[in-house]
């Protein structure tokens, strides 16, 4: 990794030290190879609830990143409790979303037309952190309708196996678009635990930017979107929000004007500022 770097850097062209950023524990071996002059760890995640991640492996890593890197970004506030650096310079910021790529419509993919409605959608993984009980509860629910499931498949589904349950796979990005935008509700059914606590869902904002009505369970960093969006703590509540907005749909473009205020052009903004920041900090 270190000579990757720096045949990068001879590339390049530039002689400038160069400023470090990782979203991997591991790469930490690389601190002090390259003359940086900072070093920034940009935390997505927590990778000692990960599923499929050891604990026992990255806990040590990851130790010794916050112990010699100059400033944390985190995209969740759980985030900046757990990875607090020993430099004590952490920085907040949440997801962001490609609102353009989400927003231009698109004609409904042809595999979805015939559905009966109404489609209650998601897109995204199917692994660990999704809560399959809930969606059975959705399929019984709205069995007239249509639970859309689109996204790799990593556990198995068969408990909520049903007529009305249609599993798509994954579909590439640029399809994307035109499957969420065909949802008539899009679906956050994750369940709350030591992985989730910490996660900002990207999809939220990408149902927002198709102008799509959202439900999702109570995740901490879904809370700052409870003008725009439906957060329900239990099944119950979960089934009876899905109905509200089936019902009453709201307003489609201010949907997209939320989510446009939170484009990933903004986020480079507010991330380059935090890096010139720190770069001012430590050549002074």
């Amino acid at each position: 990794l270190t000579r990757a770097i720096r045949a990068a850097l001879a590339t390049l062209g530039t002689r400038q030290a160069p400023m470090l950023v990782t979203g991997s524990p591991p790469s930490v071996a690389v601190f002090g190879k390259l003359d940086e002059v900072a070093t920034v760890y940009y935390c997505m995640d927590d990778f000692l609830h990960l599923p499929h991640v050891s604990a026992h492996m990255i806990a040590p890593l990851e130790r010794e990143l916050l112990e010699r890197v100059d400033a944390l970004v985190a995209t969740a506030e759980a985030l900046l409790v757990s990875k607090r650096p020993r430099s004590g310079r952490a920085h907040y910021l949440p997801q962001g979303v490609n609102y353009e790529h989400f927003a231009a419509p698109e004609p409904v993919p042809a595999e979805l037309a015939s559905l009966p409605r109404p489609i209650i959608g998601f897109a995204g993984g199917l692994t660990t952190p999704v809560d399959l009980p809930l969606l059975r509860r959705l399929s019984e629910a709205f069995d007239t309708g249509s639970i859309v499931l689109v996204g790799p498949v990593h556990v198995d589904l068969s408990s909520i196996a049903a007529g009305n349950v249609h599993i798509l796979g994954a579909r590439p990005y640029r399809h994307l678009p035109a499957y969420v935008q065909a949802f008539d509700v899009g679906i956050i059914p994750y369940v709350l635990n030591q992985h989730t606590v910490a996660v900002d869902p990207l999809k939220l904002l990408e149902y927002l930017s198709a102008g799509v009505p959202v439900v999702t369970t109570e995740l901490p960093e879904v809370r700052k979107y409870s003008a725009s969006v439906a957060i329900a703590p239990t099944h119950d509540a979960f089934v009876t929000a899905v109905r509200a907005a089936l019902s009453i749909p709201g307003d489609r473009i201010a949907r997209q004007q939320v989510a446009q205020q939170h484009g990933w052009d903004r986020r480079a903004d507010a991330f380059m500022h935090i890096l010139g920041d720190l770069y001012a900090m430590r050549r002074s």
